[in-house]
């Protein structure tokens, strides 16, 4: 592989840049060049006996800004960052929609009982004790379902939002 000097300008901020890329032909050092942000003005073989050497600092601070570059793109796609905890989410609507049967299976327990009780059976009060039971504890299913919903929005707001 031969050292090409590569003299171009960085495309995201206009700087002037003298770097030097490994490459087989002068078309892939411009190539690899272009792949890293440089619009190439030339492209010329390094002489090891010239002082055409370009020190490692300018590559280094090229490689510099590229990463400043590529961390203010990920900051500015942040919100696309932060988790949205789908299975969270999944098994919140779960334990909501259990809750809501729950109830309702609750209410026509309790109507069954009354029923029941009205036609002189005897089980008819137990029906009502099981089914106010299961509409006690429907709400709280629901506010457990609310709870975890919660949490994930704590979660989800402790990543930094850059505006």
């Amino acid at each position: 592989m031969a050292m090409w000097i590569v003299e171009g300008v960085v495309r995201e901020t206009g700087n002037d840049i003298k770097t030097w890329i490994e490459a087989e032909t002068q078309d892939e050092a411009a190539k690899a060049a272009n792949s890293k942000g440089i619009l190439v003005s030339s492209v010329t073989e390094r002489d090891p006996l010239t002082e055409l050497a370009v020190p490692a600092a300018s590559m280094q601070e090229f490689e510099a800004e590229e990463t400043k570059r590529k961390v203010s793109r990920i900051k500015s796609d942040s919100h696309a960052l932060i988790p949205e905890y789908e299975n969270i989410v999944t098994d919140s609507k779960a334990v909501k929609v259990v809750s809501l049967i729950l109830l309702f299976v609750g209410i026509v327990t309790v109507v069954g009982g009354i029923i029941a009780l009205a036609s002189g059976e005897a089980l008819g009060g137990l029906a009502i004790a099981a089914g106010i039971s299961w509409m006690i504890l429907a709400p709280i299913l629901g506010l457990f379902s609310s709870l975890a919903m919660a949490i994930r929005d704590i979660a989800r707001n402790s990543f930094t939002k850059v505006k």
